[in-house]
């Protein structure tokens, strides 16, 4: 039996969009990509969903 290794070696964390009230009331988003490992690992979860 081989010992299995982590799908990615960092917490996977990310938060794609975000909105923010500014002081002023305005409200703004901003939004991040995700990083390219976060993009392989949600890849090999569909491509390996039962």
């Amino acid at each position: 039996m081989t010992d299995e290794q982590p799908l990615m070696r960092r917490v996977a964390l990310h938060a794609f969009s975000l909105e923010f009230a500014l002081l002023s009331g305005k409200k703004t988003i901003t939004t991040a990509p995700y990083p390219k490992d976060f993009q392989a690992l949600i890849r090999q979860l569909e491509e390996n969903r039962r």
